[in-house]
């Protein structure tokens, strides 16, 4: 098969054709004429060597290298008559490979490759130094009444992670550091092979082909959001690893894979949607095939799996990867003038025990109750100005709030007495996720909500405390 014969023959970037049905296989540093085949992936159909001169990794690519790139791959692609091979051309991240271009034969025959192009050399050239971003994921409330599992809201207390990644080191592996503060500091293991957020991040990677951290990775954590209290502590730490890892190994996957690998980890999609869109939103679960449907059922300690104390870095090198499209979502109006009450009772309450107390049934009344009313809810929460009256009725619940009751003292006489026409400005009040925090919405009259509720839960013998918030934006990664 003819080339373009090489300016400089001490160079070549050799790439790697496969049938869309193989699995890919990460072979070469752009940079060099070194080769390397990943673990566990099948070798290539078909490998050749396109003598072109790409760029030492400490120096930018010119125009004219680009130029010449792109036309050594077409004039290799002219004798490509098969559409349904792909090409991959890889870089590499932190001394691992990872493919960055994946591009069939009609892509390389456009200009689009040019700003392709012009992505690999800056990535090439980016990782060689350090460099430190954050992430930041608000708290969230669910179901808001009759919208068991359907509904989320993200609020204005925050989860936000420091991450520093350090220039690539000659000196010996490093295990990232991890540093936390703020709420849950005293009990939030440390260990990134047991932290939540560090164990998503890790899943995610290797999931990619990148097999552990980064040497030397430095991890600051403060947290705002209470832990056990109804407010998404979990499913803020789910997204805040999605996240993590996808800017570790610089995968800029879609905002929609990104809810796929969360919803491999935190099965029900309402906090982790808002979690990671932010507003108020309705989520579904897709129905899948019977293949899909078994790849998003693993147990969960098989997504993420317990690791021994003596776990090394070839441990559980192989988790199952996240069907396509799991969960789906809408974001529905808000009006601004409405804010949270979170009244935040003073004890712990986890969401599996919250579940147990649920039934497996529910009557066709109960249900018809519910989804009237959450049919209802979903707009009168974005007109202006909102109606109390209608709101109130509509944030009412016969699914999981009666079953609750006797887990959290005070429930029934807070969301029963607490009402707009006893205090105005209220709008509607409801049971956090599975609580016990209670999330009373309104539009002033802020204060005496709060401090009436505290004397209702007072006479049970619970104290709380109490938060002011907005409806925030989704997670950030700056």
């Amino acid at each position: 098969m003819p080339h373009p014969d090489p300016p400089f023959p001490s160079f070549s970037l050799v790439i790697s054709l496969h049938a869309q049905s193989t699995p890919p296989s990460y072979l070469v540093f752009p940079w060099t004429s070194v080769s390397y085949q990943a673990p566990a992936v099948p070798a290539p159909i078909n490998a050749y060597p396109i003598p072109v001169v790409p760029p030492q990794p400490s120096v930018a690519a010119t125009p004219n290298t680009l130029t010449m790139i792109i036309r050594a791959l077409r004039q290799f692609f002219a004798n490509i008559t098969n559409p349904n091979y792909i090409l991959l051309v890889p870089t590499i991240y932190n001394g691992r490979p990872r493919t960055i271009l994946l591009l069939n034969r009609s892509e390389c025959c456009t200009t689009t490759l040019l700003e392709s192009s012009t992505r690999l050399w800056q990535d090439a050239e980016t990782v060689m130094v350090s460099r430190t971003f954050t992430i930041t994921v608000p708290a969230t409330s669910a179901n808001i009444g009759p919208g068991f599992d359907v509904v989320g809201l993200s609020l204005s207390l925050h989860l936000t992670l420091t991450v520093v990644q350090p220039e690539p080191s000659e000196k010996p592996y490093a295990p990232p550091l991890l540093k936390y503060t703020g709420e849950g500091a005293a009990e939030v293991p440390l260990d990134a092979y047991k932290n939540l957020t560090t164990r998503v991040a890790l899943y995610l990677l290797r999931c990619h082909g990148i097999r552990s951290f980064q040497s030397g990775l430095e991890i600051h954590v403060n947290n705002e959001i209470p832990f056990g209290r109804g407010l998404g502590s979990s499913g803020a730490a789910v997204i805040a690893g999605v996240l993590l890892g996808n800017e570790l190994g610089r995968l800029n996957l879609p905002q929609e894979r990104l809810l796929d690998f969360a919803l491999m980890v935190e099965r029900h999609p309402d906090n982790v949607t808002a979690a990671l869109v932010g507003g108020f939103v309705g989520s579904y679960l897709r129905e899948l095939d019977d293949a899909a449907t078994e790849a998003a059922s693993v147990p969960l300690s098989e997504v993420l799996p317990e690791y021994p104390e003596d776990a090394g870095e070839d441990w559980g090198l192989n988790p199952p990867v996240p069907p396509l499209g799991i969960g789906h979502y809408v974001r529905f109006g808000w009006s601004e003038s409405i804010k949270a009450v979170a009244i935040i009772p003073r004890f712990e309450l986890s969401t599996a025990k919250a579940r147990e107390v649920l039934p497996l049934q529910y009557s066709r009344k109960d249900l018809v109750f519910n989804l009237q009313r959450l049919a209802v809810l979903t707009t009168a929460l974005g007109q202006s100005p909102p109606d109390p009256d209608l709101i109130y009725e509509a944030m009412k619940d016969r699914v999981h709030q009666p079953y609750r009751k006797a887990l959290i003292p005070g429930l029934p006489e807070v969301t029963s007495v607490i009402t707009p026409t006893t205090h105005p400005g209220l709008l509607g009040i409801c049971l956090s996720g599975a609580g016990p925090t209670i999330l009373a919405l309104a539009t002033h009259g802020f204060e005496a909500i709060a401090e009436d509720a505290r004397t209702i839960f007072k006479k049970t013998g619970v104290e709380i405390d109490w938060k002011l918030l907005t409806v925030a934006s989704g997670s950030i990664v700056s």
